[in-house]
């Protein structure tokens, strides 16, 4: 499974001129972050259908979690 990351990132790598190092696109591309949960959720279920779906958990908390985080709702307007 780490090859085949590793071989993601390398594809990566080759195709977009902006990317500078592997680390960067590791942590910054949102679409190499969708493949790798894909990968992990696949090697997952092939184990065993309880860790997989334990993952699936921990990765619904997580993301929510985030999006929490970055909501700021507008403060209630004063009615004077």
């Amino acid at each position: 499974m780490i090859k085949e990351i590793n071989d993601t990132i390398d594809f990566i790598m080759k195709n977009d001129p902006a990317s500078k190092s592997k680390l960067e696109v590791l942590l910054l591309y949102p679409g190499l972050h969708a493949v790798i949960g894909h990968k992990i959720s696949n090697f997952l279920y092939k184990k065993d259908e309880r860790l997989y779906f334990f993952y699936e958990y921990v990765k619904k908390f997580i993301i929510s979690a985030q999006h929490q985080a970055f909501y700021c709702p507008r403060p209630p307007e004063r009615i004077s």
